[in-house]
């Protein structure tokens, strides 16, 4: 639990330091550290409400940007410990002040935000996924726009307004997909290049708002994260805090594996020598190629990810590195992973195998992943 509440606390640190302005509180959020670590940390929620009857969060903020007035509504699934109120009511009575433009930002159900979208007024419903991303869907009213899961995927919503607060229309035609991609490749270091830039970004603005009068567009555009994207997003001191997060994460991990143990892991080879009908099937199983699937996103030596892509990282017994030397031989959901540390069970009667059930799987496959 201590070590949730750091991690939280970190994660948490890391977002306001490169810009965060509001974020939807969610049940998964209050597991580590409670109400209290969500309120300095620009979470909202407008249907938490606390054992005296207030708001547990505030309820909606209203951010302004170059002119332009966001009205942001956060929306939270029901959770034990706070009374979820009627999400439509609680939505409708924060819709409060002057803005632009209203934002919904929810991880409730699929069913409860195409209700929400029909409100009149609302003009984003920004939720997260369900078992997969679906696309922009404006069927409802005002457009559901679902994000990646993990943080993959940094979605770009570039708002046109030219009309008073509503359902945005979804567009993916020019000058809104030229002013979207011209703005989202930022303005070139080149001095002459960047007057060319800032002109075709001027003219192409000129016709967008020519196009728009009457309406308010949205394009959505999800762009892989990646490094392109770090330029003035991430700062000196986020960038830091990331390493040393990282490093406290490793030393843990060592720490921890270092921990005496009547036991320790044997790996899926020396498992194989006995059960070899086990292995076969291991082989032909997607948890064979766990660590794999991380290298593919070139996540293989985050040590966020590791643990549940490995046997043993971070257990007593096991191992805490994160070069290929160290998780070679672990690589993979081997049979230890569910089943303990066995290294010496068949010569040891008292080293046992942990009968596997949903709790077992739900180390990894928590709803975080």
């Amino acid at each position: 639990a201590a070590d949730r509440k750091t991690r939280a606390d970190a994660v948490l640190d890391l977002a306001l330091s490169t810009g965060l302005d509001a974020w939807a509180a969610s049940p998964l959020d209050l597991v580590p550290g409670g109400i209290a670590l969500l309120e300095r940390s620009n979470a909202l929620s407008a249907n938490w409400f606390g054992p005296d009857g207030t708001n547990a969060l505030p309820p909606a903020i209203i951010l302004e940007r170059g002119g332009v007035a966001l009205g942001v509504i956060g929306l939270s699934a029901p959770v034990d410990g706070l009374t979820a109120r009627d999400p439509e009511q609680s939505v409708i009575a924060a819709m409060h002040g002057e803005v632009d433009a209203w934002v919904v930002l929810s991880n409730e159900s699929q069913a409860v935000n195409r209700k929400i979208a029909a409100i009149p007024g609302v003009g984003l419903v920004l939720t997260t996924a369900g078992e997969v991303v679906e696309d922009p869907d404006g069927t409802y009213g005002a457009p559901i726009i679902e994000s990646a899961p993990r943080g993959r995927f940094v979605t770009f919503v570039h708002l046109s307004i030219g009309a008073p607060p509503g359902a945005f229309e979804l567009t993916d035609e020019s000058p809104f997909r030229e002013v979207a991609a011209t703005r989202g490749r930022g303005p070139p270091t080149d001095g002459e290049a960047k007057t060319k830039w800032e002109g075709a970004l001027s003219e192409s603005h000129e016709r967008l708002v020519k196009a728009s009068v009457g309406h308010n567009y949205a394009v959505v555009s999800p762009v892989p994260l990646a490094s392109d994207l770090d330029e003035g997003a991430v700062s000196g001191s986020a960038s830091a805090r990331i390493a040393t997060f990282r490093d406290a994460t490793l030393a843990r991990a060592a720490a921890t594996a270092k921990a005496a143990t009547p036991t320790g892991y044997a790996g899926v080879g020396t498992c194989g020598s006995c059960h070899s009908d086990r292995l076969v099937q291991w082989v032909y199983d997607p948890h064979a190629n766990a660590l794999e699937s991380l290298a593919s996103r070139k996540s293989a030596k985050n040590p966020e990810c590791i643990a549940c892509h490995t046997t043993g990282f971070g257990r007593p017994g096991g191992f805490s590195g994160v070069e290929v030397r160290d998780t070679e031989p672990f690589k993979g959901v081997q049979c230890e992973a569910c089943h303990g540390p066995q290294r010496g069970h068949s010569s040891k009667a008292d080293i046992t195998r942990v009968e596997v059930n949903e709790r077992t799987c739900r180390t990894c496959h928590d709803p975080a992943n």
